[in-house]
């Protein structure tokens, strides 16, 4: 699923503004507090160790990759809250996966040990396999899904039933608990965002937003490390590509 680099990072950011000491494991490195311990994709167990075992850590943010679940399981047998931003049609063939539902199964996995799954909303493989996994009594978590689009049908009918959500309403991140919506923070003050443009880091803002919210992250520390993450090659090395907007060149 693409994404899950720069959510970890992302939340990593509000964990700081939080007052916490996040470890953070990635495909790109290794990372405790503002210290690079390691480089390399460490998105595996080998790397949710290495976080789990440095005394320095208060909050684990562990990237967990299609391959490492497959080949080695998780590395946790329980989470606070776990995030699946989507399932794309990559890395067919490899460890006895063929299809967009084996990957979806594949990464639900994480919802066996979390208290709070996040899931997005627009991704009918995903949220139809998620649906597949509760019914088989796999998924017992708690639902939070985030879509851009308020009116989806399955946020929709989530927050009408009391579910918790976030969502995009052109202009603002808001977060729904029990029927109540409260904004977060404006699109255009998330640097990574480009002011709304960039709408797959807008779903991987809204996504953080639930994560936080599930450890107990109060809304003003949330929105504060959202706007400080700037999305520069130190922060998110790897991650970076020049657009070119009539003229304007945005990294």
């Amino acid at each position: 699923s693409n994404g899950k680099t720069t959510t970890v990072r992302l939340l990593a950011s509000v964990m700081k503004a939080w007052g916490r000491t996040p470890g953070l494991c990635s495909t790109d490195n290794i990372v405790i507090g503002d210290d690079i311990v390691d480089r390399g994709d460490w998105s595996g167990p080998m790397g949710a160790r290495a976080v789990l075992r440095d005394p320095r850590v208060e909050v684990a943010l562990l990237e967990t990759a299609r391959g490492g679940i497959l080949r080695r399981g998780l590395s946790v047998e329980r989470a606070d809250a776990a995030i699946v931003t989507n399932v794309a049609a990559d890395h067919f063939g490899e460890w006895g996966v063929f299809d967009l539902r084996g990957i979806a199964e594949t990464k639900l996995v994480v919802g066996h040990v979390a208290r709070r799954l996040v899931i997005n909303a627009e991704d009918h493989v995903l949220v139809e396999t998620l649906e597949a996994e509760q019914r088989r009594g796999r998924i017992r978590a708690d639902i939070g899904y985030f879509a851009l689009d308020p009116s989806h049908p399955v946020v929709a009918r989530h927050m009408s039933s009391g579910g918790t959500a976030a969502f995009f309403d052109g202009s603002d991140l808001l977060f729904v608990y029990r029927r109540r919506a409260t904004r977060v923070v404006h699109a255009a003050d998330v640097p990574v965002t480009l002011g709304g443009i960039a709408r797959f880091n807008v779903a991987n803002a809204l996504g953080v937003i639930l994560l936080a919210s599930a450890i107990g992250a109060p809304k003003e520390a949330i929105a504060e490390g959202l706007r400080r993450f700037k999305g520069t090659p130190r922060e998110n090395p790897g991650r970076g590509h020049l657009y070119d907007f009539g003229g304007l060149k945005v990294l």
